[in-house]
């Protein structure tokens, strides 16, 4: 499974991160450390630990929140911390000042 996050607006604006999937979570956060796949260090509203991506299964994909002092929010709507959030193709997602954009690609 691959994601593309295309960054509409924040700090990183511009910017496509390409992510791909196993079954690992991969941690989003302020944190420059190994375990972070998706750093977002220039971000201020951006917890140190914000979440995680998730593959649940074959062609699901979620987002959990860890709880950030900030918030996570899908398409507007805030999401409840350490709730997993299914994604789908189009979804926009908020980390701090950071929203964006979810492409999902599935290979079987």
């Amino acid at each position: 499974v691959r994601v593309d996050l295309t960054i509409t607006a924040g700090p990183y604006e511009g910017k496509i991160y390409k992510l791909k999937f196993n079954k690992a979570p991969l941690k989003v956060g302020r944190s420059q450390a190994k375990k972070f796949k998706l750093s977002l260090s220039q971000d201020s509203e951006v917890s140190t630990t914000h979440g995680d991506f998730r593959c649940q299964k074959i062609g699901t994909m979620s987002f959990q929140d860890s709880d950030s002092t900030n918030g996570s929010w899908l398409n507007g709507a805030e999401l409840e911390p350490w709730v997993p959030a299914t994604l789908k193709e189009g979804d926009e997602l908020r980390l701090g000042q950071t929203i964006m954009t979810v492409h999902l690609e599935y290979k079987a």
